[in-house]
């Protein structure tokens, strides 16, 4: 059980981004090498000993315009002008969506910085980002071992058509 000074889940007032509490807690990161390329993370155990708030769905639209429009920022400074996918977007010249419930796309780490420096959020880390999808689980998809039951879970190469979703549409993990 959580901590009871911790809420199971907060409204980042600023971006309104809803947060989802992930408990303290252990697991396993990396792979045991078997069927893996070679850029793999060798298999090693990481802890947790507090629990900390991640965003319980990609950063939509919506709130990511919440900190271009206060903020007047347009990207330029931060987008590599060969790499111009993030302007074309904002400029509606973009297939991907930009209605209010669809992720935010073509956002450069750069255009991610200027927006967690603005809404004192940070990105989460690879072990963070992997232990909240994990969600204490230890088989290969936090909702078990078959990848045809991906569909029902996430949006990928079988079911997206090339295009992004709206966020909170699939089945969610035991923590959100």
């Amino acid at each position: 059980a959580a901590d009871s000074s911790w809420a199971d889940r907060v409204i980042h007032t600023q971006s309104g981004i809803e947060l989802v509490l992930i408990p303290a807690g252990t697991f396993n990161m990396g792979t045991d090498g078997r069927n893996a390329g070679s850029n793999t993370i060798p298999l090693h155990k990481v802890t947790f000993a507090q629990p900390f708030y991640m965003g319980k769905t990609e950063v939509t639209n919506a709130q990511y315009r919440r900190f271009a429009v206060a903020t007047k920022y347009d990207g330029k400074p931060d987008t590599d002008p060969a790499y111009d996918l993030y302007l074309r977007h904002w400029q509606v010249k973009s297939l991907m969506s930009k209605a209010d419930d669809y992720p935010v796309v073509w956002v450069s780490w750069h255009n991610a910085q200027a927006f967690c420096a603005w809404s004192e959020l940070s990105l989460p880390s690879e072990a963070q980002w992997e232990y909240a999808c994990r969600a204490s689980t230890t088989t290969p998809y936090y909702f078990g071992t078959e990848q045809k039951d991906f569909d029902d879970h996430g949006w990928g190469l079988t079911n997206s058509k090339g295009l992004t979703h709206p966020v909170a549409t699939k089945k969610p993990n035991a923590w959100n």
